[in-house]
């Protein structure tokens, strides 16, 4: 849900959505990504996944707001995802807010859940069946 997915913080959106986005600007991104980092390298892909080797993993279904200053860091992902020859997918909900499954009110909450359900059960069976370890 909602990635942030590069800690250097180079995706256009977190700019685009400077001012628009009621949960997430630079300066707040810029304190998560430096106090996550505490001076570590931000292109090490076990902090920036749009830096990592996909190669062998599972499947990947992302969901972030078509709106967020994240939206950016969630193509990317995806992307980096398909080059590795993950089946990977984005899902873009409109009109909504970072984080969106967190609001239970929110009108898309009920069918995102679902959706992330119905790929942990399958993520699950897959294990249990050996198919992916």
């Amino acid at each position: 849900m909602s990635p942030l997915a590069e800690l250097a913080l180079g995706s256009a959106s977190i700019d685009r959505r400077e001012g628009t986005d009621p949960a997430l600007n630079r300066d707040l991104l810029t304190d998560m990504s430096g106090s996550y980092l505490q001076g570590h390298d931000p292109s090490d892909p076990l902090a920036s996944p749009v830096c990592a080797d996909f190669t062998a993993m599972p499947a990947l279904l992302v969901h972030a707001s078509t709106l967020e200053a994240l939206w950016d860091d969630s193509q990317r992902l995806v992307d980096q995802a398909k080059t590795g020859a993950v089946k990977a997918r984005l899902r873009g909900f409109d009109d909504t807010v970072h984080a969106l499954p967190l609001f239970a009110r929110a009108p898309d909450t009920a069918e995102a859940l679902a959706e992330l359900g119905r790929i942990a059960t399958d993520w699950l069976e897959a294990v249990r069946a050996g198919r992916i370890g």
